[in-house]
């Protein structure tokens, strides 16, 4: 059995007593696709929260696509490609199909205000559970989900603010009360009834989050305000998160709004600090590094 070195040691001196005996051929493969699985977070979509500890993102779209290129100059080798169709991926390509999806709420219902077309791309958008590499996804990684221009157009209602965030509270965390406040407004052409709920992604005996009522009624540009209480019955560390769901009791139309809170200060010993290869406290300019702690 030979070791690895002394293998390569071995080749290195055959082909010098032998030049010529050796020849290798690497074929160029045909292009073929990768099976992609839809709705994961992608290693590079951006993650919140924002610094004031609002949610970010507030909504998530495919960054991986497939389509229509230029093929005039072949020296550009990222948009060049002589059938016409190429593959891309990252946020450049998520960003304009939000963009463009606002432009089509806009010309197909101009009646809505800029508040109403955020809503509606937001907090119609589909659940996302996970990333790709199979963590779970919460919403500081999805918002309130991939887009859903269908639901957007279709629906009967939005909300403002579009996310409910909490931030990060410090201090005892027992016996706890705190609330936010969300105004659903009617954007349809008639009255109508929806329940309302919460749906906690992570949650804790000691942690209650629940709103002000159960069901609201809102007519063509009604509003109705509905509060989210958050109280504690015992010490609490970590996050905890969420989304309210509004529901229509006779229609297609459902709502969910993103909520977040952080309990507990960030703590970072010394020499949490290291380099993300090899977790050893030499970390240089221009590398890459892991920090560890708690309630990060």
């Amino acid at each position: 059995t030979l070791s690895l070195q002394t293998l390569f040691r071995s080749l290195i001196a055959f082909l010098a007593a032998h030049p010529g005996a050796v020849q290798i051929k690497v074929a160029t493969p045909a292009p073929s696709f990768v099976p992609e699985v839809a709705d994961l977070i992608s290693s590079y979509s951006s993650r919140g929260p924002n610094t004031d500890y609002s949610i970010k993102p507030d909504v998530v779209a495919p960054g991986d696509v497939y389509a229509a290129t230029q093929t005039v100059n072949s020296s550009t080798t990222s948009s060049y490609d002589p059938s016409h169709f190429n593959y891309g991926a990252g946020t450049s390509y998520a960003t304009p199909q939000v963009a463009a999806g606002a432009a089509i709420l806009k010309q197909q219902r101009p009646t809505l205000t800029a508040h109403d077309i955020k809503s509606a791309l937001v907090n119609t958008a589909a659940p996302i559970s996970s990333t790709q590499d199979g963590a779970p996804a919460g919403v500081m990684q999805t918002g309130a989900g991939r887009l859903n221009l269908l639901a957007a157009l279709n629906t009967t209602l939005t909300a403002d603010p579009v996310s409910l965030s909490f931030g990060l509270i410090t201090g005892a965390s027992n016996n706890l009360s705190k609330n936010l406040s969300v105004t659903l407004k009617g954007v349809g052409a008639q009255t109508e009834s929806f329940n309302v709920s919460v749906s906690p992604l992570i949650s804790d005996p000691n942690v209650h989050v629940t709103t002000s009522v159960n069901s609201i009624a809102t007519g063509p540009g009604q509003t109705a305000v509905v509060q989210l209480n958050l109280t504690t019955s015992g010490t609490v560390s970590g996050v905890f998160e969420g989304f309210v769901k509004v529901v229509s009791q006779s229609g297609s139309t459902s709502l969910r709004i993103p909520y977040w809170m952080m309990f507990g200060t960030p703590s970072i010993p010394a020499g949490s600090l290291v380099d993300a290869a090899a977790f050893s406290p030499a970390v240089a300019p221009g590398g890459i590094a892991s920090l560890f702690g708690t309630n990060l």
